[in-house]
């Protein structure tokens, strides 16, 4: 296998009929995360019934203290 990976060793290999095999060079694949299907405006809409700040009283005590 090492010696097909030589360029110089194509000939010999050529002449013999023996199909060359060079390793393809790999790199890991980063940056793609498949996640399940869902319905974005549902998780949204959960998001905004129960984050904190969505109370108006707080919303205008924050407003006052600021």
């Amino acid at each position: 296998m090492q010696e097909m990976q030589n360029p110089a060793n194509f000939e010999k290999f050529n002449k013999k009929k023996v199909p060359i095999r060079v390793n393809k060079k790999t790199y890991p694949y980063f940056g793609v995360v498949s996640c399940p299907a869902y319905d974005f405006k549902e998780f949204e809409a959960e998001i905004l019934r129960n984050l904190w700040s969505s109370d108006p009283d707080l919303a205008e005590l924050t407003r006052i203290f600021s």
